[in-house]
């Protein structure tokens, strides 16, 4: 597990590392990148979008934190915020960098919106930082550190099971090799997580494409991507690659 307590390796900032947001409520851009600027790596970064008239907020916000900004892309309202990171930017990041990570703009609306708001942060602050708490800069130095280490995300106490998913997650895991999926499972809530190079090529080997994901609106539960979600860690696994989970003191939602 890594938690506030972890140290951070003195290279940090030369660890060769990207990360890619989901912008769908610009307003909540500026909670990620703060975030991002507690730490002292210096991660590339790549933004996706749906909304036209939500490009001159997002770049007119991006250029007040000066950060590396390699790519701005707008895509289709589909597939959430996994779709844009699969279609747009996941073999760019396979093949150009050795750690990544992956965010969005979170609003959880089938919630009471009190709840969302604590789940965001708690999401952010496990794996980005708070306070001067660096927790991107610990977790890429974990990922950097252990070679098989292949994905991170925050440990939940409230992580739910397959729920609606399971008979879907089936198909697509048969789709890529896994022919039996535990009954029990650990994954990461939110779809946010930081992951290594080669832990996830069976998932970007599907080669999905935007006609693949559901309409909006969504569901509630029981759709490709809430089966993606609860797949990432099995496909790491499968990979070869271990998990770990973050911790945070006194971060609960």
């Amino acid at each position: 597990m890594i938690t506030n307590e972890n140290d951070v390796d003195n290279e940090v900032e030369r660890i060769n590392s990207a990360i890619h947001i989901h912008v769908y409520y610009p307003e909540l851009l500026g909670e990620i990148l703060d975030r991002i600027k507690i730490n002292r790596a210096n991660p590339d970064i790549y933004i996706s979008y749906c909304k036209k008239i939500h490009k001159d907020e997002i770049i007119e916000k991006i250029l007040q934190y000066r950060l590396n900004i390699k790519e701005v892309v707008r895509g289709p309202n589909k597939g959430r915020d996994i779709g844009p990171f699969l279609c747009h930017f996941s073999k760019v990041f396979e093949e150009d960098y050795d750690i990544y990570g992956h965010v969005h703009t979170k609003k959880s609306i089938n919630i009471d919106a009190e709840q969302g708001t604590l789940w965001r942060k708690f999401l952010l602050d496990n794996l980005l930082g708070f306070n001067g708490v660096p927790m991107m800069d610990k977790i890429i130095t974990d990922l950097y550190r252990y070679k098989n280490l292949g994905l991170v995300f925050p440990s939940d106490k409230t992580c739910v099971n397959w729920c609606n998913n399971y008979d879907i997650a089936s198909e697509i895991a048969q789709q890529i090799g896994i022919t039996k999926l535990p009954r029990q499972i650990d994954f990461p809530i939110g779809t946010m997580f930081w992951a290594k190079k080669g832990a996830l090529t069976s998932l970007y080997q599907l080669n999905l494409q935007w006609e693949d994901y559901p309409e909006e609106p969504l569901s509630y539960d029981g759709t490709m991507l809430h089966a993606l979600e609860r797949l990432l860690p099995i496909i790491a696994e499968k990979e070869g690659f271990t998990i770990k989970t973050t911790h945070v003191d006194q971060i609960a939602r």
